[in-house]
């Protein structure tokens, strides 16, 4: 008997006894600990106290069948309810107990699974996570290839018209307007973790300054936007669509959390983080970004947990993503996060970014000098509304353009044409060959040709090719006329 005792109370799951009225008439030590009750709270009271309401009608009918006569093993799955109020998916196996052969009970084994269906959760986020960036990876390739299109067309369409003439402030909002529409591609990439990081010397100040216009609408006419700039704020050295990334997921959050209006404010200040962690504004290694809202702030019970990956702030949904992706962005960039919030009065997120005291200033710009010139460049592309533009400004600078909609057209003509080709622009990905195995063809055909790819698939695509983003032979969608005719020029008189 005493073997059984120790039995019981040693389990690590939950052995319980109920009476046929549904009372609980003994619990072990693992389901008091789990529970987080004293025993005096449990035994004698109905089992389905224990239980979340919405589950009870399965306990209740699972236990009438085993009461029925039905003796197979049967498992199902419930949620208990803590002392505290957490909830805990269990699995139950029962079985019915006799005396004298009549049923006078039911014990069973709860299992705690709440981890293994966490586990299951994860697996799944992460299948719809990848999903979500091949989708995300073909929507950007699309994109950059229409903004490519609508770019150069408004390069065009500026050179057409003199800089007082009444359309070309109209020709300039087009412009900007692609321009910020290939951030957001840049966004949706990070976002779904399909673009790696680029760092650069970044001003914070004039990043925010940027994004105000469109943060305020946002948050929504109902919240105040204010911005609280330090003067000769150091750099960091981040990358600036990740930091819009950041800015951007913990505006979202402090709209959700002012429904009813409130204040978002946004602050950069420099300061030195001590062993402690106190700072002081004054010059020094690092720099602060400081984001808080006036809203309902945050469960205490939450802030341990508030960047767990699944982990959300929010009631009405979400992926909990958001401020996990915070927390690798800055962490990536060599910063930390401090979060102060209060229930009734607002959070405040301080993001910490080391500073880059020798950061170089912004380069001046010039007028960029002519980089035509009088070489064949044969040129290849699936989307014939990105064919006709390159090809005509090429054509515009001075050369001459063969052009191609696919790998095996651009074999045909190569084979075909009298005179030298001296350079290969060619879209990365295409239907049967890519652009990467075209010129490798056309190479061992002609070794003097020089190769420049495009393309406007994120970078993980482009490995898949034996591409990377930053290869100097590697143009990325979308580009603007200037950026393609320097590009091919620096192309075409390398050794």
């Amino acid at each position: 008997m005493n073997e059984q005792k120790d039995f019981f109370d040693r389990a690590t799951d939950i052995i319980f006894g109920i009476d046929l009225d549904g009372t609980l008439t003994c619990i072990n030590r693992a389901g008091l600990t789990i529970g987080g009750h004293d025993l005096a709270d449990v035994v004698g009271k109905p089992f389905t106290d224990f239980i979340v309401p919405e589950d009870v009608h399965l306990s209740a009918r699972m236990m009438q069948r085993k009461l029925n006569g039905d003796v197979s093993t049967t498992v199902y799955e419930v949620r208990f309810r803590t002392r505290d109020g957490r909830k805990i998916l269990v699995e139950i196996s029962s079985w019915v107990i006799y005396d004298d052969g009549k049923p006078v009970g039911i014990e069973g084994i709860a299992r705690d699974v709440s981890d293994r269906e966490q586990l299951v959760q994860e697996l799944m986020q992460a299948r719809q996570d990848e999903i979500v960036g091949k989708l995300a990876g073909g929507v950007a390739h699309d994109f950059n290839n229409l903004l490519t299109v609508v770019l150069g067309r408004s390069e065009l369409l500026k050179g057409r018209v003199t800089p007082n003439h009444p359309m070309r402030a109209e020709i300039d909002f087009i412009s900007e307007a692609a321009e910020r529409a290939a951030v957001i591609t840049r966004q949706l990439l990070a976002f779904s973790r399909k673009q790696i990081p680029m760092p650069v010397p970044l001003d914070l100040n004039a990043l925010v300054l940027k994004m105000s216009d469109w943060l305020q609408r946002l948050v929504g006419e109902h919240v105040r936007l204010d911005t609280f700039m330090a003067e000769d704020l150091v750099a960091v050295c981040a990358d600036p669509v990740q930091i819009e990334q950041v800015i951007l997921n913990l505006a979202l959050n402090a709209r959700d959390a002012m429904p009813k209006g409130g204040a978002f404010t946004i602050e950069t200040s420099n300061v030195v983080v001590n062993e402690s962690g106190m700072e002081n504004e004054k010059l020094s290694p690092y720099v602060l970004l400081s984001i808080s809202d006036t809203g309902k702030g945050i469960d205490p019970q939450m802030m341990p947990h508030l960047f767990e990956p699944f982990s959300t702030t929010t009631k009405a949904g979400g992926f909990g993503l958001g401020l996990s992706t915070v927390e690798k962005i800055v962490s990536l960039a060599g910063g930390f996060t401090k979060v102060e919030s209060e229930l009734g009065r607002g959070t405040a997120f301080k993001i910490y970014l080391p500073g880059v005291l020798d950061a170089p200033e912004a380069k001046k710009t010039f007028p960029v000098p002519f980089a035509g010139g009088t070489e064949t460049i044969l040129l290849v592309d699936d989307e014939d509304a990105l064919l006709s533009l390159v090809s005509e400004n090429l054509e515009m600078d001075g050369y001459s353009i063969l052009r191609a909609r696919s790998a095996e057209e651009a074999i045909r003509i190569c084979e075909q044409h009298n005179g030298p080709i001296h350079l290969l622009l060619s879209d990365v990905v295409m239907q049967n060959m890519s652009g990467v195995d075209l010129a490798a063809d056309l190479q061992d055909r002609n070794p003097n040709l020089k190769v420049l790819l495009m393309s406007g698939y994120p970078d993980e695509v482009l490995s898949h090719h034996g591409v990377h983003q930053g290869s100097k032979n590697l143009l990325e969608k979308p580009f603007t006329r200037t950026q393609l005719a320097l590009k091919v020029r620096e192309v075409l008189d390398s050794v």
